[in-house]
């Protein structure tokens, strides 16, 4: 399905899980130019957040109680959109997005296999 039309309602997306893969749903985002904040887990957020530019990562490592998390994370939503220049935050997750397409994809590919193919 073609989440297109539900990203553009929203202005951030949250990632509030303690444990991601990849983040399909994290690429879906950035794709649609949305900030996002999440918690620094071992994959996915640290993928697709660059701290500071197109979101925010909160270290909840050495944090045991889950009111200090969501504390956290009301402190970065607040932050958001109170203080960042959320243009600049679209701009920065469209950015790391592109890496993404179908056609950048295709193009590392190719520059794999030819650079198998030159060892040759």
């Amino acid at each position: 399905h073609d989440l297109t039309d539900v990203y553009i309602n929203y202005d951030a997306y949250l990632s509030g899980s303690t444990s991601e893969g990849f983040g399909l749903t994290l690429l879906e985002s950035i794709a649609s130019g949305l900030p996002i904040i999440g918690f620094d887990v071992r994959y996915g957020n640290k993928t697709f957040i660059e701290d500071g530019a197109n979101g925010y990562i909160i270290d909840i490592e050495s944090i045991q109680d889950d009111k200090e998390k969501i504390k956290l994370l009301s402190d970065k939503i607040i932050k958001l959109f109170t203080e960042d220049d959320l243009a600049k935050c679209n701009e920065a997750s469209y950015r790391i997005a592109k890496k993404y397409l179908t056609s950048e994809v295709e193009e590392k590919w190719q520059q794999v296999l030819d650079n198998l193919q030159n060892e040759k």
